[in-house]
C-alpha cells in the first residue's frame, strides 16, 4: 500500500514539474513579445513625433506661402461664382436678345421674300422659343398659327435662309461686299428669273442706302443666262474656274482650283487626241470632242465679247448677250458676225497696212461660227446623236486652237509688249488685230464707242 503511494506522488510530482517546465518557457516568450510590443510602440511614437515637428517647421518657416493659397483659393472661390451668376444671367437674357432681333428685322425678311420666294409663299413668322440649353427658332405661317415645317417647299425654306441672312446684313454691314454660293439650287425657272433680276437688283441698287458688290457662285446656266440678261449693262465679270487633279508636282496628287480659259479648253480638246490616238472611230471619242468643241467655241464668243466690250476696245457699251433660252452663248454668234463685219469693212475703208492681220483673223472666227450650225455642235449629246467623224473634229480643233492662242490666256509671247496678266481684252493680238487707228471712222459703225 505504501509502495503505491510513492509511487502516485513520483507521478504527480513529475507531472507538475513539467507543467512549471511550460509555464517558465512560456513566461519567457511572453515576456519577449512584451518586449517587442514596447520596441515597436516607442518607435512608432518616435516617427509621429518627428512627422508633427518637421509639419510645424514648415509651416512656420512657410506661413506667408501658405496664407496666399489660402486668399487664392478663395478669390478663385469668389470669381467662379460671379461668372456662374454672370452665365446663369445671359442664358436668361439671350432669348429676350434674339427675339427683340427677331422682331426688328421681320418686316425686312418679308420684304426679301416678296423679292427671292417663289409666288403664292405665304408671309412667315419667326419667333424665338427659350430654353434652358439654348432658344430655338419657331417658324410659322398664317399669322403664327401653324408650323411651316412640312409646309414649306426646299426652294422656299433656302430662300427664307437667304432672306433672314440679307435683312441682317443690311442692319449691320450696310453696301459690304457678299458672297452667294449656288442660290438657286432646287428653284424653278420662274423663282430663278426673280432671284437674278429682283433680288440681284435690290442687292445691286437697294431703294435706300449705297448697293454692294455681289459674287455669285453657280452651275447653273439659267442663272448665269438671267443675270447677263438684267445686269449686263453693269460691265459684270464672269469668271469660270475648275478643280483639276495635280499628279505633276513631286509628291501626292493634289487638288488645284484654278480658272479655265479659251486656251484651256482648246488645250482640253486637243489633248483628248492626243491621249486616245487609237479610238477615232469610237462614239464616246466623238461624243466627248464634239462636246469639248462647243465648249471652246462659246469660250471664244465670249472673250470676242469682252474685247470688243468696255473692258477691251469699248466698241461696245456692254458685254452682249443672246436672251434666247435655247442656245446658251451660241444664240450670240449671229451679233458677233455683224460687229466682225463691221469691223473688217471700217479697216477696208481706213485702208491703213496695220488691219491686214484682221481679215485672217475675222475669217478664222467665221469659218468656225458657221461649222456651230452642225451637228456636231448641238447643245446636248445624248446616246442616240451622231457625230462626225474623229478626223473631222479634229481639223475644227486645230482651227479654234489657232483662234484661241491669240487671246493670250497661255503664252506670253502673244501679248501686247508690258501687258498685264489681267488686262488681255486690251492687249491681246486679238486686241490689237481688231482695234482702230487714228484715221479709221469708229463711230460710223459703232454708234456707241466711247474712246
Amino acid at each position: 500500500m505504501r509502495k503505491a503511494e510513492h509511487s502516485l506522488s513520483d507521478v504527480v510530482l513529475s507531472s507538475v514539474v513539467v507543467t512549471l517546465r511550460e509555464l517558465a518557457n512560456a513566461r519567457e516568450d511572453v515576456v519577449g513579445r512584451a518586449r517587442t510590443a514596447e520596441s515597436l510602440r516607442l518607435a512608432a511614437l518616435h516617427s509621429l513625433e518627428s512627422g508633427e515637428s518637421a509639419n510645424v517647421k514648415w509651416v512656420l518657416e512657410n506661413a506667408h506661402e501658405v496664407a496666399d493659397a489660402v486668399y487664392g483659393q478663395r478669390s478663385n472661390d469668389a470669381v467662379a461664382k460671379a461668372v456662374t451668376a454672370a452665365a446663369t444671367r445671359i442664358k436668361e437674357r439671350r432669348g429676350e436678345v434674339l427675339s427683340a432681333k427677331i422682331a426688328e428685322l421681320q418686316d425686312a425678311i418679308d420684304s426679301w421674300m416678296q423679292r427671292l420666294a417663289p409666288d403664292l409663299t405665304p408671309l412667315v413668322r419667326l419667333e424665338v422659343a427659350s430654353s434652358t440649353v439654348r432658344p430655338s427658332l419657331k417658324v410659322d405661317v398664317s399669322g403664327g398659327k401653324i408650323p411651316a415645317l412640312g409646309r414649306l417647299s426646299d426652294s422656299q425654306l433656302d430662300m427664307l435662309g437667304l432672306a433672314v441672312h440679307l435683312a441682317a446684313l443690311e442692319r449691320e454691314n450696310p453696301g459690304g461686299p457678299l458672297i452667294i454660293d449656288d442660290p438657286t439650287d432646287m428653284l424653278d425657272i420662274g423663282t430663278v428669273e426673280k432671284f437674278a433680276k429682283d433680288g440681284i437688283g435690290s442687292l445691286l441698287e437697294p431703294e435706300s442706302g449705297k448697293g454692294r458688290q455681289v459674287v455669285v457662285l453657280t452651275h447653273d446656266h439659267r442663272l448665269v443666262r438671267l443675270l447677263w440678261q438684267h445686269h449686263g449693262h453693269r460691265i459684270p465679270c464672269v469668271a469660270q474656274w475648275y478643280i483639276e487633279l495635280d499628279r505633276q508636282s513631286g509628291s501626292a496628287p493634289r487638288s488645284r482650283f484654278k480658272p479655265r480659259s479659251t486656251q484651256d479648253y482648246a488645250d482640253r480638246l486637243q489633248r483628248l487626241f492626243v491621249e486616245h490616238p487609237d479610238a477615232d472611230d469610237q462614239f464616246w471619242l466623238r461624243s466627248a470632242a464634239g462636246n469639248l468643241a462647243r465648249q471652246t467655241l462659246e469660250a471664244v464668243v465670249c472673250d470676242l465679247f469682252e474685247v470688243l466690250g468696255p473692258n477691251g476696245l469699248k466698241y461696245l457699251p456692254a458685254l452682249e448677250r443672246s436672251k434666247k433660252e435655247k442656245g446658251g452663248i451660241l444664240g450670240s454668234c449671229g451679233d458677233l458676225e455683224e460687229h466682225l463685219y463691221n469691223i473688217r469693212t471700217m479697216h477696208q475703208r481706213c485702208g491703213e497696212p496695220r488691219h491686214g492681220d484682221a481679215g485672217d483673223f475675222i475669217g478664222e472666227v467665221e469659218k468656225a461660227v458657221a461649222t456651230r450650225g452642225q451637228y456636231m455642235l448641238n447643245d446636248a449629246s445624248h446616246a442616240n446623236h451622231v457625230y462626225p467623224r474623229a478626223a473631222k473634229i479634229k481639223e475644227y480643233q486645230e482651227l479654234l486652237s489657232s483662234i484661241a492662242s491669240r487671246f493670250g490666256h497661255a503664252k506670253r509671247k502673244v501679248r501686247v509688249r508690258n501687258a498685264l496678266p489681267d488686262d488681255w481684252p486690251r492687249s491681246s493680238q486679238w486686241s490689237k488685230a481688231l482695234g482702230h487707228c487714228d484715221t479709221c471712222k469708229v463711230t460710223e459703225f459703232f454708234p456707241d464707242y466711247t474712246p
